[in-house]
């Protein structure tokens, strides 16, 4: 589960996490099509922070990319994951976050400084049974649905 620390009253002057107004918080959801910026959800949408703010606080402000629309469970996960990345608990470099599958999913460099790439697929409606029946082909082999995309991946690669 994740933990925030909020800046709820705070003085004139002092510096704290600041909520985001809901027209700009709105305006962003808009821009990016309504969707979680990994899952492709609809619903529960949130605007996150793409470095956490633990990292570079409100340094980033009015930039283009500061924030990045996430569904509810993809906020978390993303939350308990950056919270026991290696950058988050020593360094605190803003780079290192920012080429990360968690605030970069489409050209990220690693996923919480592992060297591994990572992509997240959501099938719905009409793609649900095809799913279903790579699913099984994948169960009658013995191997993964993991295994078997990598499979056609490199099969098509050839």
């Amino acid at each position: 589960m994740a933990a925030y620390t909020l800046a709820l009253g705070i003085e004139a002057g002092k510096t704290g996490r600041l909520q985001i107004p809901k027209k700009e918080r709105d305006a962003i959801i808009q821009v990016t099509g309504g969707k979680c910026r990994l899952c492709g959800a609809t619903h529960d949408l949130q605007v996150d922070h793409r470095v956490p703010y633990q990292v570079a606080g409100e340094s980033l402000k009015g930039q283009p990319n500061a924030y990045m629309v996430l569904c509810g469970t993809c906020n978390r996960r993303k939350s308990w994951i950056c919270e026991h990345c290696p950058n988050l608990l020593k360094l605190k470099q803003v780079e290192i976050c920012g080429s990360c599958y968690w605030a970069n999913p489409e050209e990220h460099m690693h996923v919480a400084t592992e060297q591994i790439r990572r992509v997240d697929l959501v099938f719905g409606s009409e793609e649900a049974k095809e799913f279903d029946e790579f699913r099984e082909r994948c169960k009658t082999r013995g191997i993964s649905i993991a295994e078997g995309l990598k499979e056609l991946l490199s099969k098509s690669g050839k």
